[in-house]
């Protein structure tokens, strides 16, 4: 069963059900020729140089796209989560010599600090991912975090608009977002995996946040095979 659940055929045919279903958004994909694949994710090469700066929101211990990004096309990558310790991404900077960097930051809407939640999955087990959602998580792996909207860390690094961000935030993203259109924080190539089925978000959530993008300028030019990660970008 679980190499069938794995085939291709099986996730195109359970995210046709869920979207029939109305449980996953059935978006307008402008398909770009040149997309890049990393994984769940995809970017535009041709849009970023050595001289782009990419940050990733939400890192955990995966780290194959923001390695990729640093070693294929050179630029800095800045590393956003406060629920690891970096190593993984200092031992690469040191042993590849990557231009890649760690803060112990959450992203969100507003700074100051925020609650996370240990998340459980539909057994009851702890995953080891932290979610804002307290009803998707339980009270024994709580911790604390730091939080900064984008903007925020920009101006305390001194920073430039970034070529590139993707969010895995477990749900920080819809604040977060709602934020940086706010605030006029538009990078060329936005990178998303959305959480509207967590009991805290719905469905009408995503749907709004996407229109909120597509109203400011982007086009969505990627959704995964889950449906769940989608890209977007600044493009004629």
């Amino acid at each position: 069963m679980r190499v069938i659940e794995k085939s291709p055929i099986y996730r195109a045919v359970k995210l046709s059900v869920k979207r029939f279903l109305g449980r996953e958004v059935k978006p307008s994909v402008n398909k770009a020729i040149n997309l890049r694949k990393v994984g769940d994710w995809g970017f535009l090469p041709d849009q970023l140089s050595k001289h782009s700066l990419v940050y990733t929101f939400g890192v955990g211990d995966d780290i194959d796209f923001d390695v990729f990004i640093a070693s294929s096309v050179g630029c800095p990558v800045y590393c956003f989560d406060p629920t690891i310790d970096g190593s993984l991404i200092s031992n690469r900077r040191e042993k590849d010599g990557l231009d890649m960097h760690f803060y112990p930051w959450a992203v969100s809407g507003d700074n100051g600090n925020i609650d996370l939640f240990q998340r459980t999955n539909s057994k009851g087990r702890y995953s080891g991912m932290y979610t804002l959602s307290g009803s998707d998580g339980c009270g024994v792996g709580k911790l604390q975090a730091q939080a900064y909207t984008v903007r925020s860390i920009m101006s305390v690094l001194r920073h430039p608009m970034p070529s590139l961000v993707k969010f895995d935030v477990e749900g920080a993203e819809y604040a977060a977002l709602d934020k940086m259109v706010e605030e006029g924080v538009f990078p060329t190539q936005l990178l998303v995996e959305f959480h509207h089925r967590f009991q805290k978000f719905s469905i009408s959530d995503t749907k709004r946040i996407i229109e909120k993008l597509e109203s400011s300028g982007y086009k969505i030019i990627n959704v995964s095979k889950t449906g769940r990660e989608f890209v977007f970008a600044r493009i004629r």
